[in-house]
């Protein structure tokens, strides 16, 4: 999703969707439904509002397909031109690092701020419920449906 930098006034709202393959993301569901407000500070661009999305996910104990939904805050920055940094340096990254994304010319893209929100929630170890009882070890049967015959 671009917008031209020269458009934004502070105070514009803006309301888009985008799909899994826009945002290169399987685990996405349909589509994310993001809302901002956009503020411009001289060449800076100020984007604040929300990320809406469901995911599809495999509990890690039971290995049950599940759907949950997510809303994430966002607050960034977008400011002109791109940083210079030499190619393997390391450097110290900081919080206000973070929350900085840059653009060239006239154009954001605000698609990398979407998938960066999405891809910051996905889970380490999705679980169905906090309570999954997992698969028996021995026989692989769902424990959440219930016991299974293997002796204990």
């Amino acid at each position: 999703m671009f917008i031209n930098i020269n458009e934004i006034r502070t105070g514009d709202k803006l309301e888009f969707t985008l799909s899994k393959d826009e945002v290169d993301i399987s685990e996405l569901e349909e589509i994310a439904i993001c809302r901002f407000v956009l503020a411009k500070l001289k060449k800076r661009v100020r984007v604040k509002g929300d990320v809406s999305f469901k995911l599809k996910l495999t509990c890690v104990r039971c290995l049950e397909v599940i759907t949950k939904e997510f809303g994430e805050r966002v607050d960034c920055i977008f400011e002109p031109g791109i940083p210079n940094i030499t190619e393997g340096a390391q450097i110290e990254i900081t919080k206000n690092d973070i929350e900085k994304y840059y653009y060239v010319g006239d154009e954001i893209d605000l698609t990398p701020l979407v998938r960066d929100t999405i891809l910051l929630t996905i889970p380490i170890k999705p679980l169905c419920s906090p309570d999954c009882r997992g698969l028996c070890p021995r026989c692989g049967k769902n424990l959440n449906e219930g016991d299974c015959e293997c002796q204990k």
